[in-house]
């Protein structure tokens, strides 16, 4: 009987524990990573345009971002955003996908490396070299955005 009792409390225990939400088939995989590349796409567009607003939509307000070892939340960040706008006239901006990791139906991993040439506004290169990116998009209310956001300059 302990036995028995044993095996239905270990099965139960198991199917607790098994995802509600069936595994994603290799095909939906391609398809979210599309889908998230594009709006990579379009985050790299409005950055080298600079233009702050646009670029901000692509975050959640509960953001957490890292630049090189400094970790600040979404208005931290949304400021770091404006000064660094302000300081440039524009961005030339080389990606170079690294990895993609659908996580789930609702949650992808980007991780990049990109080459980077910033011109100050009054046309000097300020800095040009490559800079790597971890960004966590999430899915909500229908799109995606970045809820984490990690970027090093690589010297």
């Amino acid at each position: 009987m302990r036995r028995l009792t044993l095996s239905v409390l270990s099965l139960a225990f198991l199917a607790a524990c098994k995802p509600t939400t069936p595994e994603l088939t290799e095909e939906r995989k391609a398809e979210i990573a599309a889908e998230v590349l594009q709006v990579r796409a379009e985050l790299a567009a409005v950055n080298e345009r600079l233009d702050v607003e646009a670029f901000l939509s692509f975050f959640t307000d509960d953001l957490v971002a890292a630049k090189e070892l400094d970790v600040m939340d979404y208005d931290t960040f949304a400021r770091s955003i404006e000064e660094d706008f302000n300081t440039y006239d524009h961005y030339v901006i080389t990606q170079e996908l690294a990895e993609v990791s659908v996580l789930s139906e609702d949650a992808v991993a980007v991780t990049d490396k990109s080459r980077w040439v910033m011109i100050a506004v009054g046309g000097d290169t300020v800095w040009a070299g490559p800079a790597t990116f971890t960004s966590i998009f999430v899915r909500r209310d229908g799109e995606w955005k970045i809820v984490h956001l990690h970027g090093a300059w690589v010297e």
